[in-house]
């Protein structure tokens, strides 16, 4: 199985990889990627709709570089190092 490999083959194991992270090195651009990144997929599947009137409505447009450059917006922002007010500016102003 792929994911058997990828476990074998990966240098960390799970539990490594959990401790390894540093809370003070994940910005609030980079959870945010991955909570929007998760509703893009999870819309991806069938029956999605069930989800339009309750985690559908309590998400924000996934921001990066693609996006920043579609709406024209600051060249200064970098998606994976926004703050919580700098993440609102540019959900507002998309």
């Amino acid at each position: 199985m792929a994911i058997d490999n990828f476990n074998l083959n990966h240098p960390l194991s799970k539990n490594q990889a959990i401790t390894s992270i540093d809370p003070a090195q994940i910005t609030y651009g980079k959870a945010q990627k991955i909570v929007n990144m998760s509703m893009k997929l999870l819309y991806c599947v069938d029956n999605a709709h069930i989800y339009k009137t309750t985690v559908f409505q309590n998400c924000h447009i996934p921001i990066d570089s693609i996006i920043l450059k579609f709406f024209r917006l600051n060249s200064s922002y970098v998606w994976s190092n926004l703050t919580p007010d700098k993440y609102r500016e540019v959900q507002d102003e998309c």
